[in-house]
């Protein structure tokens, strides 16, 4: 029998990422409740928060009547996280984003995009759309036929800002639980009972709410407690490659280019500026089969059932006997064993980037993309029951707009009852755009 816990919990919190990060920060202002957040590993942002392409991007990609709430979050959360990195002394490098097409489709999207950044907000000194003559002016080296140029795009480190909102909740009372690995959850008429597995053994807790803000795992999770049960996950990894210091490419912003595969939501890889200097190329997104795959694929057996037998199967596969999405694997494999297939993909708009230049492996991340019966799930989904909330196929720009939604996640929760705020004591938040933010949750004690 697993050890009970002496201590019951107002709100438990699953996975250290950036956003569940986020939400311990928004929570530890109200210091009568007892959090705590779990996280297998023993620290924050371990996977996808600190493996990922390191970018702020502002919303001029996201269409805002498809994606409206994700619009709103990308919009509000930048100020949030240039004010955050401002106040605690974090990486803030605004270097742009550019993004080219190839074709007239590409520069037909492009055209899109400058609607959908006026439509979410953006000033008109933030982005312009470049033309042919355009490039070919300004940035010879680069072959495309059309470009948006985001100037507020800013590169970061969202593992280092996942590591200060952690140390910040704890400091004003949250409980951190590091390698504690949480196998089952279960609901009764007074909480969410939950096991986690531990060096010494499993543990069992109790909690008035339970967050499952787990990423990869979130599904599995939430299927344990009966719900999201038509949904299947499919894991990825993007690949990264190193570009040596010897190559000039004559610009200094993050290059980005129209998918090919717009039924898919995947990106083509990118020429990335890291705020550090260290400039890679990737990601791609290579289908795997274990959640810390980081090289190879993880295909065994054991990982195979396990992946199939995580949601629904019959939704995954469907989409495994798409012609299309095993023609967009191949190509993706590719670049993920062969430097040279990675940068023969760059090369259609950045002829000059010879394989010569590219050195060892980037830090691959792992996203896990649901999906069902039509496909790939463009937005996250929300599940909850009397005592949980589950955020499941929380993807990109979920980095970007993790303040905001964490927010927007507490707020809902306790206005709609679910959380009862117990004392009227608070503490305030730095800095002072996230108190305000704050403060607008409607307190009900």
């Amino acid at each position: 029998m697993p050890e009970t816990s002496d201590k019951e919990l107002d709100i438990a919190i699953a996975g250290a990422g950036i956003l569940g990060t986020s939400v311990a920060y928004f929570l530890s202002r109200f210091q009568g409740l007892k959090i705590g957040i779990f996280e297998r590993e023993d620290s924050a942002a371990k996977h996808a928060s600190s493996r990922n392409t390191g970018v702020i991007h502002r919303p001029f990609y996201i269409d805002p009547v498809k994606k409206p709430f994700f619009a709103e979050a990308s919009s509000k959360s930048y100020s949030l996280w240039k004010d955050f990195a401002s106040e605690f002394t974090l990486p803030w490098h605004q270097n742009g984003t550019l993004e080219v097409a190839g074709d007239a489709i590409g520069e037909k999207t492009l055209r899109k995009y400058a609607r959908y950044a006026q439509m979410n907000g953006m000033e008109e000194n933030e982005f312009s759309v470049l033309d042919i003559s355009d490039l070919r002016r300004q940035y010879p080296q680069i072959n495309a036929l059309a470009g948006f140029y985001s100037r507020t795009d800013t590169a970061v480190d969202y593992g280092l800002f996942s590591s200060k909102l952690l140390e910040l909740a704890q400091a004003s009372g949250v409980k951190f639980f590091g390698n504690h690995s949480i196998t089952a959850v279960s609901e009764d008429s007074d909480g969410v009972l939950f096991t986690c597995r531990t060096a010494n053994g499993a543990k069992l807790f109790r909690t008035d709410y339970f967050l499952n803000l787990t990423g990869t795992g979130s599904l599995k999770l939430a299927n344990s407690m009966g719900l999201a049960l038509n949904y299947g996950l499919l894991l990825f990894r993007g690949d990264y490659w190193r570009i040596s210091n010897e190559y000039t490419p004559g610009f200094s912003f993050n290059l980005y280019t129209v998918p090919r595969y717009s039924r898919f939501p995947f990106l083509d890889p990118h020429f990335i500026n890291r705020w550090n200097g260290v400039r890679e190329i990737g990601p791609n997104a290579s289908l795997i089969f274990h959640d810390r795959a980081y090289s190879g694929s993880g295909m065994n057996a054991h990982n195979i059932l396990e992946s199939l037998n995580t949601g629904d199967v019959n939704s995954k596969i469907r989409l495994l006997s798409n012609p299309e999405f095993l023609r967009m694997l191949e190509t993706e494999w590719e670049s993920s064993k062969s430097k040279f297939a990675m940068a023969a993909r760059l090369r259609r708009y950045l002829p000059s980037l010879s394989s010569t230049y590219i050195g060892k492996r980037g830090l691959g991340g792992i996203r896990g993309s649901v999906v069902d019966s039509s496909g790939f799930v463009p937005e996250a989904l929300e599940f909850r029951t009397e005592h949980s909330m589950h955020m499941v196929n929380y993807n990109s720009p979920g980095a970007t707009g993790s303040p905001y939604v964490a927010f927007s996640i507490i707020k809902s929760i306790i206005q709609d009852g679910y959380v009862h705020l117990k004392t009227g004591e608070v503490k305030k938040l730095k800095p002072e755009n996230w108190e305000k933010l704050a403060s607008g949750i409607e307190m009900q004690f």
